[in-house]
């Protein structure tokens, strides 16, 4: 391992999906311990709840030693909370363009504002992935930047906490993947935010592979007709499977 080129070391770390395997590496090899600091980018995943505390301080640990990062993607089990994010956010939030969060959606009483946090630190971001955490969306500060946000608008409690500001007003594009077990109220969560993104050009729903086609198809001309301004991808999406687009 340690005859191998730095760019080739680099490119091995590279391929590691999650930061404990990179924690791993660094104590099995000196080399890539060496090299470890130059990479761009870094997740955290956690399937247990009970591993959570100790692969977050892991993955702060690592975050902390690296140069310049510039993709981060975390997926926990439990809340993807403020005062874990304020631990490593400020650190990378200069040069971060992509950031996915996916938490637990029963975090507590309240929703966190780790998203607001977000929006006051992370001023280069281009992509931001919401996953099915409970995030308040109160008191955004601009994105300037962000020209795509991806989320699963049913993870929101309640469509009235679709609030305007500025922070929407700069999307150009959205993804976002529909499981339809109330089409009307996901409908209204799809209105309350496309309603107040200005800017939008493209919207990309993709629907759960389970839903009745008809009702599908029903759900997609409602929308279609509602915004016709609008350029419209249609997809469907599953546990197993990949994305696939039925429409572009």
């Amino acid at each position: 391992m340690d005859e191998l080129p730095e760019s080739l070391l680099l490119e091995i770390l590279s391929r590691l999906d999650n930061s404990a395997d990179i924690a791993s590496c660094r104590v099995a090899s000196k080399a890539l311990n060496t090299v470890f600091p130059d990479l761009r980018t870094i997740n955290l995943y956690c399937s247990s709840r009970k591993s959570s505390i100790s692969l977050k301080k892991v993955f702060v640990d690592l975050i902390s030693k690296l140069r310049i990062v510039e993709s981060v993607c975390i997926c926990l089990q439990d809340a993807v909370d403020e005062d874990f994010a304020k631990e490593w956010l400020p650190r990378v939030s200069q040069s971060l363009n992509s950031l996915s969060l996916s938490g637990s959606l029963y975090q507590g009483l309240r929703p966190s504002n780790v998203l607001t946090l977000v929006s006051v630190s992370c001023h280069n971001l281009a992509e931001l992935n919401l996953g099915s955490a409970w995030l308040s969306v109160r008191n955004l500060n601009p994105m300037p930047m962000l020209t795509s946000a991806w989320l699963k608008l049913e993870a929101c409690w309640n469509p009235e906490d679709w609030e305007i500001s500025d922070g929407r007003k700069g999307l150009k594009t959205i993804r976002a993947y529909l499981m339809l077990v109330d089409p009307s109220l996901t409908f209204s969560y799809v209105a309350c935010v496309l309603d107040q993104c200005v800017g939008l050009s493209v919207v990309s729903l993709l629907i759960h592979a389970n839903v009745v086609d008809t009702e599908s198809k029903s759900f997609m001309s409602e929308c279609m007709a509602r915004w016709p301004q609008l350029k419209w991808r249609w997809g469907i999406w599953g546990e197993y499977m990949k994305d696939t687009w039925i429409t572009d």
